[in-house]
């Protein structure tokens, strides 16, 4: 290959992300740059300087996934959910293998009221990513995540109570006490799930995450063949 062709590929690939271009580079320079304020602001718990600077990176670069993200979650730290679920909904739009979304966005519904929306939400993040909360917990406000899931533990546990005979209040405790990393009481709240109703695919799934995270493999092993057993066409 000549120097040439060497010279022409570079340039194309400068020319792909987007580094060639005083205009391009200075846009994508100040997009980061407004990005990295807000990161900085929100974990200072500047709500209103990170808002202010996520829009910036935003109105420079509408297409930045993680920024929807991040200002959703500064929507939901302000208490105004339904934007939150809004950014959270974009970023998700934008990159449907973004499985972290999904947590907050359960999250978001919970704290709108929306108890079964939450758990689908918690459930999909299950599904897509068994591992996600270690991923979920590595932040700085790890503190106020885990509360927030110890306030739908503490409603959910209260859903349970009052329908003992519902399997699905048994799974939607479980579920969410799975993505508080709380993996024994989640395999008892699923093992009374998939008591009252033996034909539960996700409970069955879920239960198997909640024994592989306690290392009881073969339990686990046992119940994801048994999940995609009841999923399999008959």
């Amino acid at each position: 290959m000549s120097r040439d062709d060497l010279i022409s590929i570079l340039l194309k690939l400068l020319l792909l992300f987007g580094l060639v271009g005083t205009t391009s580079c200075s846009k994508n320079l100040k997009s980061v740059t407004e990005h990295r304020k807000g990161l900085a602001a929100a974990k200072q718990e500047d709500w209103d300087l990170a808002l202010e600077s996520f829009n910036n990176s935003l109105q420079i670069f509408p297409e930045n996934v993680r920024c929807y993200y991040d200002r959703g979650d500064v929507y939901y730290r302000r208490g105004e959910f339904d934007l939150a679920i809004k950014d959270y909904d974009e970023a998700m739009r934008l990159d449907d293998k973004f499985v972290l979304v999904h947590i907050n966005r359960g999250l978001a519904y919970f704290r709108t009221g929306e108890f079964e929306k939450a758990v689908g939400e918690l459930t999909q993040s299950l599904l897509a990513n068994p591992h996600g909360a270690d991923e979920y917990y590595k932040r700085s406000d790890t503190d106020f995540w885990k509360s927030e899931f110890d306030a739908a533990i503490k409603e959910y546990s209260a859903h349970s109570s009052s329908q003992p005979d519902e399997p699905s209040s048994h799974y939607n405790l479980a579920v969410v006490q799975t993505m508080r990393m709380d993996y024994e009481a989640a395999i008892i709240a699923y093992s009374e799930a998939v008591r009252l109703q033996p034909v539960y695919a996700d409970a069955y799934h879920n239960r198997g995450v909640a024994y592989s995270r306690s290392d009881q493999l073969r339990k686990a092993k046992e119940d994801f063949l048994k999940a995609e057993s009841q999923r399999s066409p008959q």
